[in-house]
């Protein structure tokens, strides 16, 4: 099953609601299936109707190119006698990891963030990897490296673990200093050997990748992110391992997830420049854009522009952030993430305007001043004061012609742009009080009893079947001071404990609050509410379906929205019922709500199909199966039973290609096998089942 990820405690009470605090302290369910990539076949696009897997990964990856490649460290080195970058490397010397001297703290099987385990010894030793690998490309000397590549493998072949609930923080964080320098170690170092690289790929890919939200489980080849900076760090920690391991299949998986998982991804923005964690603090907005300048930098080297991306919307938030922090005082909308819907821009903890370190700020102003050619006044007058240092002067740039390519579109939800005027309304489980739903005048007025969506509601809904969009007005919640009314996308008219479902509702008593069923599927918070204090009608509110995701999303004016939760329901049929929900609170009470600009959108189904075709060929020693892919298929997950009646379990994921050997077998026993193909928003059912002995 898909791992619950923490982003929001969530609570049923905005009065006991802290935004963004308690996420990193709480405890998270992981249980994850392993990634094991297989290089793909080609750049085409698999399709079927108008949706689309898009295939953008290179034939080939550049090495090194996490982050940073071969030209930059050319550059730097030239560089490196000549202000700001002569003071940088001088701070690098001087910086005890950067010695040979410098004494390994580790390795360790286990390594842990809150609690903390081994966790220091972690970050000294993979800042030492960084450090040590700058230091010996750029004075030759190889001594430098082969210390960095000893403390590099040391790890790779120890480590089996990680835990704690913040893991994949450090992980994202040490990317770009452990992996990337590894990748420089690879391309650059004739003592990295095919045995060191191949070592640390099956570490970062078997112990680390299931941490960071991608490409796991029931999400087939989808993502299920943290929120806002928290996703940006799993998705830096992501884009490097893929990059390092080869991977076409893991490297689409991210680039989907950048741009179109709206917890984690770049759509936690809004077109005038604010990120999910503006509201937060300066801090966090500043490491979310960090995060998604070093995803972007990384997918630039190897060819991709994500920079482009919700046109230069990344420049638009760093010129955002910049311009505030200098003193400004640009304009706020009501904004936030899953973590909370933030009233106004935070201040940094102190309560003052925030200087944060180069590197995002450099990654930024090298991709769209220096290659681009267009205007970043505020980010470039906030770089300058925030000045270098040795982690960023490798960013450090006057001059950069390289050149990426834009990627073809991806998914975009259906456009809500026809009015509703008709809807089918019925009372749903147990309702003493009638219910109604009537529209007049552009408004819609539901009466509802009821107490909440899992025992009794009022529903008026279409039914539609493939990708669906839903948008509203909540003018007035409800007359009852305990009613609620929202938009609801479920899979049937009835109150079942395993129905899916997904409500975004609005509270008569002032607050939003997203609620699902989480026992088959998952949602980005702790439990399966999240809770958003202060909010008044009118609001409006959003659910957009993707295969078998539904988002929801709040909004102040209609035009920008929040993303508040998403919700992955493996069991949600094709055929959904989609409309206004309501409940009094009270199965006797009636609660009057109404809603206007009521309109639902429709698009083709993102959901793929089974393969078929599957055959199965033994040998000695291994049995090899093959299928024919379905459209829209990004990757394919390979089950085996040692029974016709199964169980199946998992044996591989994120299999790039239409073929797989099983090598792990016993000689003379009969199995089974069944491949499910995995888009970008689902794993779909078992293919028919071939048997084999080896």
């Amino acid at each position: 099953m898909r791992h619950a990820r923490s982003g929001l405690l969530v609570r049923r009470h905005p009065l006991l609601f802290i935004a963004g605090i308690t996420a990193i302290s709480m405890a998270v369910a992981l249980v994850a299936w392993l990634g094991r990539g297989t290089t793909g076949a080609g750049a085409a696009t698999a399709s079927s109707g108008t949706v689309t897997a898009v295939d953008v990964a290179p034939a080939t990856f550049a090495h090194p190119g996490i982050t940073f490649d071969k030209t930059d460290l050319v550059q730097l080195k030239k560089n490196s006698d000549t202000e700001p970058w002569k003071s940088s490397y001088a701070a690098l010397l001087g910086d005890s990891r950067s010695s040979l001297d410098y004494t390994m703290r580790g390795p360790f099987a286990e390594v842990g963030r809150n609690p903390d385990v081994n966790r220091n010894a972690y970050e000294n030793d993979m800042q030492a990897v960084y450090n040590l690998t700058l230091r010996g490309y750029l004075s030759g000397q190889s001594a430098y490296s082969a210390k960095a590549t000893e403390i590099m493998t040391a790890w790779c072949g120890t480590q089996k673990k990680w835990s704690g609930v913040e893991a994949s923080f450090t992980i994202g964080d040490y990317a770009i200093r452990a992996i990337a320098a590894a990748d420089v170690l690879r391309g650059t170092y004739s003592g990295w050997t095919a045995e060191d690289t191949k070592l640390c790929q099956t570490n970062f890919s078997k112990v680390y990748w299931p941490w960071l939200g991608v490409g796991n489980g029931m999400s087939g080849s989808g993502s299920h992110l943290l929120n806002a900076g928290q996703g940006g760090l799993e998705l830096q920690g992501a884009m490097a391992i893929a990059v390092f391991n080869d991977d076409r299949v893991k490297f689409n998986e991210v680039v989907d997830a950048y741009r179109t998982d709206p917890m984690g991804g770049l759509p936690d923005s809004l077109p005038n420049g604010e990120i999910g964690d503006t509201g937060r603090d300066g801090g966090h907005a500043y490491g979310q854009l960090m995060h998604y300048a070093a995803v972007a930098e990384t997918a630039w080297k190897q060819g991709v522009d994500l920079y482009a991306e919700k046109g230069n919307r990344l420049l638009k938030a760093s010129e955002y952030f910049s311009e505030y922090n200098l003193g400004g005082n640009p304009n706020y909308v009501r904004f936030g993430s899953g973590y909370g819907l933030y009233k106004s821009i935070a201040h940094d903890t102190k309560g003052e305007r925030f200087t944060p370190p180069a590197e995002g700020l450099d990654l930024i102003h090298k991709a769209y001043v220096v290659r681009k050619g267009l205007k970043a006044p505020y980010t470039t007058e906030l770089r300058a004061k925030a000045g270098t240092g040795y982690n960023s002067m490798i960013y450090r740039r006057a001059s950069d012609a390289s050149k990426a390519t834009i990627p073809a579109a991806t998914w975009t939800e259906p456009t809500a742009s026809t009015i509703v005027t008709t809807l089918t309304s019925q009372d749903v489980g147990s309702v003493e009080a009638p219910g109604s739903a009537s529209y007049t005048n552009g408004t819609w007025t539901t009466k509802s009893s009821g107490r909440a969506e899992g025992t009794g509601y009022h529903y008026a809904y279409q039914k539609v079947t493939g990708d669906a969009t839903i948008v509203a007005r909540v003018k007035n919640p409800g007359t009852a001071s305990t009613g609620a009314a929202g938009l609801m996308i479920r899979g049937a008219l009835n109150t079942a404990d395993d129905s899916p479902f997904v409500y975004q509702r609005l509270f008569s008593s002032g607050y939003v609050s997203p609620i699902w069923n989480s026992r088959n599927g998952s949602g980005n918070g702790f439990g399966s509410w999240s809770t958003f204090p202060d909010v008044s009608a009118p609001y409006w509110l959003k659910l957009a379906r993707r295969a078998d995701y539904v988002y929801a999303y709040t909004s102040p004016d209609g035009k920008n929205w929040s993303p508040s939760a998403s919700v992955l329901l493996p069991t949600l049929p094709a055929t959904i019922h989609i409309g206004l929900a309501a409940n009094s609170g009270d199965t006797s009470v009636l609660s009057t709500a109404t809603f206007d600009q009521v309109a639902i959108g429709t698009g083709p189904t993102s959901k793929v199909s089974a393969p078929t075709g599957l055959t199965a060929s033994a040998a000695s020693g291994k049995v090899t199966l093959k299928w024919k892919a379905p459209g829209r298929a990004v990757s394919y997950s390979v089950l085996r039973a040692t029974s016709s009646d199964g169980p199946y379990s998992t044996i591989a994921t994120d299999v790039g290609r239409t073929t797989y050997t099983n090598k792990a077998v016993t000689p003379g026993q009969r199995y089974y096998y069944k491949v499910k193909a995995a888009g970008y928003a689902e794993l779909s059912a078992g293919s028919a089942a071939v048997t084999a002995t080896p």
